[in-house]
């Protein structure tokens, strides 16, 4: 427990440093760049070999110099220098961290990983016996693609990329003429690399988490009264945001985290208002195994949540409004901050989902104009709570995009 803890802690403290580092003038300052030298001779120019031994995952890119050497763009400095404490010296290797500085990592690219659980490496698969699985290889060259594996066994072909950012257009690429040019095969991310060499959270204690119970329920809730007791425990206990949290009709509540460890703290300080309430609670593997990808799980490392953060006026308060966020994700709460003077037109908007995975699919197709009703949003800044350190994005202003027909076209399953 004490363990769990320290991990919690030092989550925060990252994001603390974060946060009080990110004024305008010091917003890309990060420095998260890994050099690797020493590369291995005889691995020679095979970017296939090269990547699987760099073991670099999860990564933003892998960025080849003319040198041999490699650059690893990690996702955040405290990742960066994960990696390198990693890997440094392993076969003569050297890793330093590249004094370039450059941008924070932006919040629609987290939010994409987290919700695609996006890597750098595509698994097609249900190819029909009348396409050559060559030709889908073949499509995916001008994406950085570095290395593919057909198994004609299994009707698949494996393909890994240099840049995640181009997996992910590869991947809306590929599932936009899938129909037309593929017989309807079927893309997906892939690990890319499965088991130790897959850098996890600190705080994420993978030997810990070996029985996945990391729902708890809460039945037999007999009245609003007893409910809004239950959801205020929630709360009180919500200081990392949960991963879902989601009162279902039937006078049930589902609470599901990160990690069975936090599941059972939470079990364990709601016990004694459990008993008092006349509520049953019980704990039992989670209700979508989605939310515990080790992609979605670095997101949430990286700052996502379940709240997002946008600037808006006080004419936007009404329900049209409300109504464009819920159509993504049930909302479990909102609230406005104004200024106190009344002339002051701008102020705060926190909506807070029930499910992690609404508010990131709002704000990738929110940034990318899909769903927004109201013109003056145009260019609106949008983030994940407390997320300074995440590059906010910028709401896109496009009549008539609906959310449905832009995930459709850009490879986004409904959630």
């Amino acid at each position: 427990m004490l363990g769990l803890g320290r991990a919690l802690c030092h989550r925060r403290s990252v994001l603390s440093r974060y946060l009080s580092s990110s004024s305008p003038n010091d917003q890309y300052s990060f420095r998260r760049i890994v050099r690797v030298d020493n590369i291995p001779q005889q691995l020679g120019l095979d970017l296939g070999a090269i990547d699987d031994f760099l073991q670099a995952s999860p990564v933003e890119r892998i960025e080849p110099r003319e040198d041999r050497s490699m650059l690893v763009h990690c996702f955040s400095e405290e990742m960066a220098n994960r990696y390198i404490e990693t890997h440094n010296g392993r076969q003569d290797v050297t890793l330093t961290l590249d004094e370039t500085p450059c941008q924070p990592i932006s919040s629609y690219a987290v939010a994409n990983m987290g919700l695609l659980f996006m890597t750098r490496c595509l698994m097609i698969q249900n190819i029909p016996s009348t396409v050559k699985m060559q030709n889908i290889a073949e499509f995916f060259q001008p994406y950085t693609m570095h290395s593919y594996k057909i198994d004609e066994e299994k009707s698949c072909v494996h393909v890994r990329f240099l840049d995640i950012h181009k997996t992910r257009y590869a991947y809306s690429a590929f599932c936009h003429v899938s129909n037309s040019q593929f017989g309807g095969a079927r893309a997906s991310f892939a690990n890319d690399f499965i088991g130790d060499a897959y850098m996890y959270p600190r705080w994420y204690m993978k030997e810990r988490d070996l029985y996945p119970l990391r729902t708890v329920i809460i039945r037999d809730i007999a009245d609003a009264q007893t409910y809004f007791r239950c959801r205020n425990a929630v709360i009180e206990f919500d200081v990392d945001p949960v991963t879902l949290a989601r009162f279902k009709q039937r006078k049930t509540m589902l609470v599901t985290f990160q990690m069975s460890t936090t599941a059972q703290r939470f079990f364990d300080s709601f016990a004694p208002l459990a008993e008092q309430l006349g509520v049953t609670v019980s704990m039992a593997g989670g209700t979508n195994p989605r939310l515990v990808t080790p992609a979605l799980l670095t997101a949430y490392d990286l700052g996502v949540n379940r709240t997002l953060h946008l600037r808006i006026n006080r004419t936007h308060l009404n329900l049209a409004f409300m109504n464009m966020f819920a159509r993504f994700g049930d909302i479990a709460r909102t609230s406005v901050h104004f200024p106190e003077d009344p002339n002051s037109t701008e102020g705060d908007l926190f909506i807070e989902f029930q499910n992690i995975l609404g508010a990131l699919r709002a704000l990738v197709q929110l940034s990318q104009g899909a769903n927004v009703t109201f013109a003056d949003l145009h260019g609106a800044p949008m983030n994940f709570r407390s997320a300074s350190q995440l590059k906010p994005v910028t709401l896109k202003y496009t009549p008539n995009v609906s959310a449905s027909r832009w995930a459709a076209r850009h490879g986004h399953v409904d959630i």
